[in-house]
C-alpha cells in the first residue's frame, strides 16, 4: 500500500505535464510562446478567429530579484501576511482533526470502528467542499472561502456536542470536511490568483510553507488540551477557534482585494 501511495502521486504528476496547459498569462510574458498561447485559447474559446499574426499583449510587470521580497512589495505586503495567517490557522484546524479526531471520539457510546470510520467524512467532505467552492471561486470573490471558514465554526464546536447520536456525528464531521477541507483547498487558488504571474508560485509555496507552522501547532496544542481531560464539548470549542480566525483572514483578504496592487492580477 505505501508503494501505491508513492506511485500515484507520481503517475498524477505525469498527467498533469502532459494534458494540464500552462496559464495564458504565463505563456504570455515569455517569448516564443506565441502558438502555445493562441492553441490554448482556441480550446478555451473556439469560436474566435485567431491567426499567426495576431500579438498577445499582457499589462503585467515581470521584476527580477528575491521573489519573496516582491510579495511584500507594492503594497503586498498586507495581503500576504494575512494569506499567511488564513494558512497558519485553518491548517491548525485541519491537522488537529487528522491527528486526534478518532482518539477523542471513541467513547463508551461511539466504538473505535465507528469513530474511524466518521473521521473519513472528513475527507469526503473535503472533496465535495473543494468542487463546489471552486465553482463558486470562478466568479472572482474570496467570499466563498470566507463563507466555508464560518460555517465550519459551528460544525466544529458540533462534534463534541452531539453526545450518542451518529447521524449528528456523521453529519458534523462531513459538513467539517466541506468547510476546513474544502476551503483550504481552494486557499491555493486564491494564492495564485492575487499575485502577478512571475511570483505567483513563490505566493503559493510561501503560504503553504509558513501554513506547515500551523500544521505542526495543530496537534501539539490539540494534545496538550487533550492531556488536560477537557470534556468533548470544551475541547472542540476549543478546536473552532482556528477556523473563525480563518474565516476572519477571509473576510480581510476580501477587502485587500479590491486595491489596486492585486486590480490586475485579480481580473480575469
Amino acid at each position: 500500500m505505501s508503494l501505491v501511495g508513492a506511485l500515484l502521486p507520481l503517475a498524477t504528476a505525469a498527467l498533469v505535464l502532459a494534458c494540464l496547459p500552462e496559464s495564458v498569462r504565463f505563456l504570455s510574458l515569455h517569448k516564443g510562446s506565441l502558438e502555445r498561447v493562441l492553441r490554448t485559447v482556441r480550446t478555451i474559446e473556439p469560436t474566435l478567429a485567431l491567426d499567426g499574426d495576431c500579438r498577445v499583449v499582457i499589462d503585467e510587470e515581470r521584476t527580477l530579484g528575491l521573489k519573496v521580497s516582491h510579495l511584500f512589495a507594492n503594497g503586498r505586503a498586507a495581503f500576504t501576511l494575512v494569506l499567511w495567517l488564513v494558512y497558519v490557522a485553518n491548517l491548525m484546524a485541519l491537522q488537529f482533526l487528522v491527528a486526534w479526531l478518532p482518539t477523542v471520539l471513541e467513547s463508551p457510546s461511539v466504538s473505535r470502528e465507528t469513530a474511524a470510520s466518521v473521521s473519513v467524512l472528513v475527507q469526503a467532505g473535503g472533496i465535495l467542499g473543494g468542487l463546489v467552492l471552486g465553482r463558486l471561486l470562478d466568479k472572482g470573490s474570496i467570499m466563498p472561502i470566507a463563507a466555508a471558514f464560518a460555517l465550519g465554526v459551528p460544525m466544529v464546536a458540533l462534534i463534541g456536542s452531539v453526545g450518542g447520536s451518529a447521524a449528528l456525528l456523521m453529519l458534523a464531521t462531513f459538513a467539517t470536511g466541506c468547510a476546513v477541507l474544502g476551503g483550504q483547498t481552494n486557499l491555493n487558488a486564491i494564492a495564485g490568483r492575487f499575485y502577478p504571474t512571475f511570483i505567483r508560485s513563490s505566493g503559493v509555496g510561501w503560504a503553504n510553507g509558513v501554513g506547515r507552522i500551523g500544521s505542526i501547532l495543530g496537534p501539539v496544542i490539540g494534545g496538550s488540551l487533550i492531556g488536560l481531560d477537557l470534556p468533548n464539548s470544551q475541547l472542540f470549542l476549543f478546536a473552532a477557534v482556528p477556523p473563525a480566525c480563518a474565516a476572519i483572514g477571509c473576510f480581510a483578504l476580501a477587502r485587500l482585494q479590491s486595491q489596486p496592487a492585486f486590480a490586475l492580477e485579480a481580473s480575469p
